[in-house]
């Protein structure tokens, strides 16, 4: 005979609770405060996050390196819940890096950068530096695939950026430049300016198959479908150098963005942020050639980086035309500014303090400081995320580790006061009172000529 008991109030009761557990839905980071900084335990092996994507607040990817040497590309992901290691590359023998990436879809996304090929770096002998070839990875919602890639002549080059234009064809560029016509990737001439240079691009922003820029040292080109055109001259830098170009942002065809950073003369020591803007005509300079006052662009942007090191503006996001944000590196902190459609502003969290950055965020980092932010990203209507490196000292010299942080909208809250403490007792205000001059005593005058004269010992009179 089988008996059943009845569930009572205590069992339905823990059931509902089960019940309510798993239709939890996963915790996203609040927009304007969020409540996570992904700053994995140095033992995990992340090196700096170069890129961040994805195509929702639950979804999101970044990619960078590991510390240890040799470098595997790191692919990091966050599923709503939590962050975690998804892939570290190990099917390619030598170091290798990954740089930016783009998510398409939650299953296409793609992620490029480079491996060495060649010539192997031994320390002990003078060697040119190993050859590098582009790597360019995919993500079909499984798994991670490495591309093939067939680059003309030696094989060797590097991947920088990737863009994708609304259609969904895909931009790379670096020292080689690539497009991906929806089956293959196809290898393009790479664009030379009027004087034959660059001939490596930092970043690319593709709107179309006809309609492309890319910027690299002293040169912005765009591609109208058959050609590549430098851009008119845009105001550089003070220097006979040419300004370092890393970033590019297209809004429309007379909306245009450009970021990087220029040396002052006299030497590589002083750097400064530069921020220029296309109207469809001309170049308008944000920053001050003099590195005093630029209005509308913020001190922090004019005045240099005078004593703190290299300087840089590293990747846009645009959400809207007056909803823009630049994230770079100031002097290895975290730099934040924001344009909304009438000046850049810095006061966006963080700003380079770190105090206030994790005052305001109510998290603190388990070890490290903040150091350089190299992309941002838009995802959904409210919140901006952003992925870089934080520093640690180890053997004199300085690592980074990566980490990732969602930016504040608004501005950080102020510093906290200095504490005033009441006076302990009431200070005597009186003046001095005069004393009387001490009394003087009078020196007989020695005589001239030889001879000994015996000198009577002063007197004072007493106080």
């Amino acid at each position: 005979m089988t008996s059943s008991r009845a569930i009572g109030p205590v069992g339905i009761l823990i059931l509902l609770l089960l019940l309510a557990l798993l239709l939890v839905p996963p915790t996203t980071w609040p927009a304007g405060i969020p409540n996570a900084i992904w700053a994995p335990d140095p033992k995990e092996d992340v090196g700096p996050l170069y890129g961040i994507a994805g195509v929702d607040p639950n979804d999101v990817w970044a990619v960078g390196r590991t510390v240890s040497e040799p470098h595997k590309a790191v692919i990091a992901h966050w599923d709503g819940r939590q962050w975690s290691v998804a892939e570290r590359l190990s099917v390619i023998p030598r170091n290798h890096v990954l740089k930016d990436i783009v998510a398409l879809a939650k299953d296409d996304v793609w992620a490029v950068g480079s491996y060495e090929s060649g010539l192997e770096w031994t320390g002990d002998s003078v060697l040119p530096p190993p050859a590098r070839t582009p790597l360019i990875v995919h993500w079909d919602g499984t798994s991670w695939e490495v591309i093939p890639v067939r680059i003309a002549g030696d094989g060797h080059g590097q991947l920088e950026a990737i863009s994708a234009t609304k259609d969904g064809h895909l931009w790379a560029v670096g020292s080689v430049l690539l497009r991906w016509d929806g089956s293959s990737w196809e290898e393009m001439a790479m664009p030379r300016g009027k004087d034959g240079y660059p001939n490596f691009y930092q970043d690319i922003a593709a709107v179309s198959d006809s309609n492309a820029w890319v910027v690299g040292f002293g040169a912005i080109m765009h591609w109208d479908g058959t050609t590549w055109e430098q851009t008119p001259d845009a105001p550089g830098s003070p220097s006979s150098m040419p300004p370092r170009l890393q970033a590019i942002e297209v809004i429309s065809d007379n909306d245009v963005w450009v970021a990087g950073q220029f040396q002052y003369p006299g030497g590589y020591a002083r750097t400064s942020f530069l921020v220029l803007h296309w109207d469809g005509a001309n170049w308008e300079s944000f920053t001050s050639q003099s590195g005093l006052d630029a209005s509308p662009m913020p001190d922090l942007l004019t005045t240099g980086c005078y004593g703190l090191g290299f300087c840089s503006l590293w990747n846009f996001a645009a959400r809207s035309p007056n909803d823009i944000w630049l994230v770079g590196d100031a002097g290895w902190y975290p730099l934040v500014a924001h344009w909304d459609g009438t000046q850049w502003q810095t006061d966006q969290c963080p700003v380079g303090d770190p105090d206030r950055l994790y005052e305001a965020t109510g998290d603190k980092m388990p070890s490290g400081d903040p150091g350089p932010l190299y992309d941002v990203a838009i995802l959904g209507p409210s919140q901006v995320w952003a992925a870089g490196s934080r520093t640690f000292t180890e053997d004199q010299r300085r690592v980074e580790y990566g980490y990732v942080h969602s930016v504040l909208h608004g501005p950080c809250p102020p510093p906290k006061p200095t504490p005033t403490y009441p006076p302990t007792a009431t200070l005597d205000t009186r003046p001095w009172p005069t004393l009387p001059p001490p009394e003087q005593t009078a020196y007989p005058t020695v005589p001239a000529g030889p001879g000994t004269m015996v000198l009577p010992i002063p007197t004072f009179a007493a106080p």
